[in-house]
């Protein structure tokens, strides 16, 4: 039986929407992606979708289907929230949860400002949105739906979209997130692959769905959610798309991330 971990966040849900359905006898787990980063290095799951940094980690993962969570130009999701400008940051709060988003944030920082600020990395609570006044650094990176809460209150003195900060660095898109797998089981995870892209190609079918079940667990509203999947995320590894998830990947190597 394949063991297939998922994102637990409202932008994986067309990826995974008919999942179930196409794969009986697979079972399902979701976490956040640092989470599955580990399963997957623990062999506790065959397939994740996990962040694609775990590529250059793990030279033997193999991408295995054109599933994606990828943004060209601003993804809302992905942020760097702070109490100053950029320029000023000193300590940066990187995001437990995250593994590419925490990476994407240490490059940008030194590759344009020429900087690199004292990390710190906490346990997010899950319950709890992270504000200014809760936080002891000077800048924060948010993943997931937390982020996209936290930028629809604007709660923050200065907000920077990663995704949006990457396209104006590279002119490219950005990759977050990948079905990944070890090897091994083959022909199992082939016929996977064909099932998760199916998934996603259902699951775009029914973005109106998904938002309208979607928004008051998460407490967003429906269009925020929807618009956010519809217009945000891009879901399809485009030789373009690849062409920013392979540049990232250079970048990231080159720099020792």
């Amino acid at each position: 039986m394949l063991k297939i971990g998922y994102v637990s966040y409202l932008n994986s849900l067309p990826l995974v929407y008919d999942l179930r359905a196409l794969l009986p006898g697979a079972e399902l787990i979701d976490g956040p992606p640092a989470l599955l980063a580990e399963l997957l290095e623990k062999k506790t799951i065959d397939i994740g979708l996990a962040p694609v940094i775990e590529t250059i980690r793990h030279s033997e993962y193999t991408i295995i289907s054109d599933a994606v969570i990828a943004a060209d130009g601003p993804v809302d999701s992905v942020m760097l929230f702070a109490n100053c400008p950029l320029k000023r940051i000193n300590t940066l709060q990187l995001d437990s949860q995250s593994c590419t988003s925490n990476v994407l944030a240490r490059l940008l920082l030194i590759e344009r400002l020429g900087c690199e600020p004292h990390y710190v990395l906490l346990v997010n609570d899950d319950n709890e949105d992270p504000r200014p006044s809760t936080v002891q650094a000077d800048a924060i990176v948010c993943i997931g739906d937390r982020a996209l809460r936290l930028g629809q209150e604007k709660c923050w003195p200065h907000a920077y979209d990663l995704s949006a900060e990457w396209k104006q660095f590279t002119g490219l898109p950005f990759v977050f997130a990948a079905w990944l797998a070890r090897p091994g089981e083959e022909e199992l995870i082939k016929s996977a692959a064909k099932a998760l892209s199916l998934s996603r190609d259902r699951g775009q079918q029914h973005i109106e769905a998904i938002a309208r079940d979607a928004a008051p667990r998460i407490g967003l509203s429906e269009d925020v959610c929807r618009d956010y999947l519809a217009q945000r995320i891009q879901y399809r590894l485009t030789p373009r798309i690849r062409e920013g998830m392979d540049e990232f990947l250079r970048r990231s190597a080159a720099a020792g991330l």
